[in-house]
This record gives C-alpha cells, sequence and structure tokens, in this order.
C-alpha cells in the first residue's frame, strides 16, 4: 500500500468514526460505522505491520555499521559481457540474494583446498537468474546456504551463502551480472545493486 492508500483509508475510517452518534456499544456490536472504521483500522495495522523487501538489496546482509568496501568494476574472468563487483568484508558475513531469481546451478572448490585458494580459485559459486533475464554469478563463498536447491525461487535478501576465509588475499564476494540488454546495462545493474538498501 501507498501512503497515498494509507492516508485514503485512514481518513475514511475517520469519516466512519464521526458518523457514529451514540457513542460505541460494544454489547451490541458497536454499530455498523465502528465496525467498519475498526475494520480499515485493522487493514492500516496489518499493512504497516508487514515489512516491506526493495526489489533490489545490498548483497552483503549484515548491521549498516560495519563497513562493506566495494571494490571497482571489472569484467569476470571467461564470462564476457558479465560486470562484477568485489564486496570486501570479513569472511563469515551472509551474503544474499540481490533480487528475485531462480537458483540456476552451483560449481566452484573446496575453501579448505590451499592449492586452489594460491592460484586464485576460491570457494563455492551460486547462479541465478531474473525474471527479466539477469544472470547473475555469486563465488567466494566458504559455505552455501545449506537449504538452496537447483530451480528454487529466492527473494531479494533471502541468504544464499556467506563469505569465506580466503587466506591468500582480502575476504570478498565476487558478485557478477550479465544482462540480457547488453554490457552497458550489466554495468548499470551491479552499480545500482552496489548502492541498494541493506539488510541484515
Amino acid at each position: 500500500m501507498t501512503d497515498k492508500q494509507r492516508d485514503v483509508l485512514l481518513r475514511s475510517a475517520m469519516a466512519d468514526l464521526r458518523k457514529t452518534e451514540h457513542g460505541y456499544k460494544p454489547t451490541n456490536g458497536g454499530g455498523p460505522n465502528w465496525q467498519n472504521a475498526f475494520r480499515k483500522l485493522d487493514q492500516l495495522h496489518k499493512d504497516l505491520a508487514t515489512p516491506s523487501v526493495p526489489a533490489l538489496v545490498f548483497p552483503i546482509a549484515a548491521d549498516p555499521s560495519i563497513h562493506v568496501f566495494v571494490g571497482g568494476l571489472h569484467e569476470t574472468g571467461g564470462l564476457g559481457g558479465n560486470w562484477a563487483l568485489d564486496f570486501i568484508c570479513k569472511a563469515g558475513l551472509g551474503i544474499c540474494a540481490p533480487e528475485r531469481a531462480t537458483i540456476t546451478r552451483f560449481s566452484g572448490h573446496d575453501p579448505t583446498d590451499d592449492a586452489a585458494d594460491a592460484q586464485g580459485v576460491y570457494g563455492w559459486t551460486t547462479y541465478f537468474i531474473t525474471k527479466a533475464g539477469y544472470e547473475y554469478f555469486c563465488t567466494h563463498q566458504g559455505r552455501r546456504y545449506p537449504t538452496l536447491r537447483v530451480g528454487m525461487t529466492v527473494q531479494p535478501g533471502d541468504l544464499i551463502g556467506f563469505v569465506g576465509d580466503q587466506r591468500f588475499r582480502p575476504d570478498h564476494l565476487h558478485l557478477g551480472v550479465t544482462s540480457p540488454k547488453g554490457s552497458a546495462d550489466a554495468k548499470a545493474r551491479i552499480t545500482a545493486v552496489s548502492k541498494a538498501p541493506r539488510v541484515s
């Protein structure tokens, strides 16, 4: 519900209350005007009590006081048109889905494999695609969220994994996106994700 819709509903409830001439009488259900007013006020209360989640969220789920440094825009090696940002932060922080998407596949390497880590390959990777066709690539996870499955739909802010302890370089999430509209739009999309609201 928008603020304007809430305002209209509240004014309507107040108008119902003003129509009541004989006061509230709980023994007979309060009369039709009281009942209408309370029904509308209950509707407002439910709407305000339901947390609203933005369509696009910052991919590190943490208290906003925990600093996350966003690195420079770069193309993901081996994935043409996949523009990415590194979200540099401490290991163990939650990684969340930046928008509503469907999990398409998993890949990666066991984070305890130091040989792979020394070569620059690190951690588990999750791939997901949105209804609009944005394909995300999320890597350097120490752990995936245990209930994730291919074909599952995730909502903005849902946990998909945790930032891994990389040992050989600063801990970070590497998140990239390919756009069906082309490279410029992919850059714009990942930049928008980096500026989106944060969830905890």
